[in-house]
């Protein structure tokens, strides 16, 4: 199966399709991610959203499209956090803004603070229960 908007080839590899959101069963993934296109959409972003979240990519990473599916999967599970998508070779003040030395990035943000941070090799085991103590503590 092909997708005609990803540069993923074969959908039955990955759970979900990059750009539309569609499991590779055809059936709609309902989380919304914010697109973020500025380095001025940053803070407003986190700022509204007391529980948020900045995943920064990069389109050459295939690291970054496989780990992508797989937040917004365990993102569905907590309605009360809020995604943003950041594309690094667009927005490339980001790095430097957030010391990201690497991507794929997941920057967890609480009340405005950084709560915690995953950098290139995520621990989705311990993404897992961070998110959950801190969705707790609301």
């Amino acid at each position: 199966m092909e997708c005609s908007s990803c540069t993923v080839e074969n959908l039955s590899l990955l759970p979900f399709c990059l750009n539309k959101g569609l499991s590779s069963e055809g059936g709609e993934f309902m989380m919304e991610v914010q697109e973020i296109t500025s380095i001025e959409e940053i803070e407003p972003f986190i700022q509204k959203n007391r529980l948020s979240i900045l995943y920064v990519s990069r389109e050459d990473c295939s690291v970054c499209h496989a780990i992508y599916p797989k937040i917004k999967e365990l993102l569905r599970n907590y309605s009360e956090i809020k995604l943003a998508h950041i594309e690094a070779s667009q927005v490339a003040e980001v790095a430097g803004k957030f010391l990201i030395f690497s991507v794929p990035a997941i920057i967890v943000f609480l009340d405005q603070k950084e709560y915690f941070r995953e950098g290139r090799f995520v621990q989705f085991d311990r993404l897992a229960t961070q998110l959950q103590q801190m969705y707790s503590m609301i």
